[in-house]
């Protein structure tokens, strides 16, 4: 491939990524107007209708364009570069990041697809411990992790607050003089995480988490289909 049909497919891929996010976009906001019974997406909707909510879309306060971006990628990147160096410390803080990250990105989404207003999810994401987030928030939108998800997020949550919530202990000594730190201690319940719970399976359970809990909410396929139908163009979503 020479330079010109290098910066070709380049404007090919930036083009594509604009039309996807704009599309997906596109989509969040019908679902939004269907759940406040300001559009009935499961009548016929026609492409006049469609063309000039597609043209007033992101042109009002009412109506705004919402990207959500992430950085789930870089962070995945940045666990296995910690763990192939040896310092599974960090990476046990990063992993927790990546988890609380997914799981509250995921809430923000689910919440304005049923219309609360940022500032409501806001709060409701600042007032909510993680475990009542996992137990009971995300199953109230609808979302349902997986038996392994709920094992890996909760138990990472706890290494995590015993981290960096560190409690100091007594030092413990043996009969034959040695001791075991609490340092010691901390350090091997981050090496059995990583043994029970490998990277490999933490990047299979969360990697494009938030896209397959996005796609199976109320509406969100119906409405992809739709607007793929009604415009003739298809690959782009979610």
């Amino acid at each position: 491939m020479n330079e010109g049909q290098l910066v070709d497919q380049l404007d090919k891929d930036l083009k594509d990524l604009l039309v996807s996010r704009t599309l997906s976009a596109f989509v969040l906001s019908l679902v939004r107007k269907h759940n406040a019974n300001e559009l009935d997406l499961y009548q016929d909707v026609s492409l006049e209708a469609l063309t000039q909510i597609l043209l007033e879309f992101g042109a009002s306060p009412e109506d705004p364009m919402e990207f959500y971006g992430h950085t789930f990628n870089e962070d995945l990147s940045s666990i296995e570069t910690c763990l192939n160096s040896g310092d599974s410390f960090s990476a046990m803080i990063l992993v927790s990041a990546f988890v609380e990250r997914q799981i509250n990105v995921t809430t923000r989404v689910c919440m304005r697809l049923r219309n609360f207003s940022h500032r409501k999810i806001t709060e409701a994401i600042k007032g909510v411990s993680f475990i009542a987030k996992v137990n009971t928030l995300l199953p109230l939108l609808d979302v349902k992790l997986t038996e392994r998800q709920c094992q890996i997020a909760l138990k990472q949550n706890s290494i995590r607050n015993e981290s960096v919530h560190f409690k100091t202990v007594p030092n413990r000594w043996h009969d034959d003089g040695s001791s075991r730190m609490s340092e010691e201690k901390l350090q091997e319940d981050i090496n059995r995480y990583f043994e029970v719970d490998p990277f490999s399976l933490i990047k299979s359970e969360f990697q494009g988490f938030l896209e397959h809990v996005v796609s199976e909410q109320p509406h969100v396929q119906h409405t992809c289909v739709l607007v793929e139908r009604t415009f003739g163009i298809q690959g782009y979503f979610l």
